[in-house]
């Protein structure tokens, strides 16, 4: 998860260096995204947050997956967020 205060300079490109993630395992997925972002020139117009829960089938052979999401808020880019 990229802390909040760090997102608008992640999404418009005016980034020194790589915030601070709670898990360093999605270090590279970021890296990633922002990566694909530059190349394909591509500009957020919404942003959305959501409380999320996964849920995957105790079979394994199964592909069954449940997502169940919460406190959604969204803005327009530029704009604060708002329930």
């Amino acid at each position: 998860m990229v802390p909040f205060p760090a997102l608008r300079k992640l999404l418009d490109g005016s980034f020194y260096a790589m915030p601070p993630l709670r898990y360093a395992h999605h270090r590279p997925i970021l890296e990633e995204f922002l990566y694909l972002m530059l190349v394909h020139r591509a500009k957020p117009t919404l942003l959305i947050r959501c409380q999320r829960e996964a849920y995957q089938g105790l079979d394994t052979t199964s592909d069954a997956r449940l997502t169940l999401d919460r406190e959604l808020c969204v803005s327009h880019t530029g704009i604060r967020f708002y329930m």
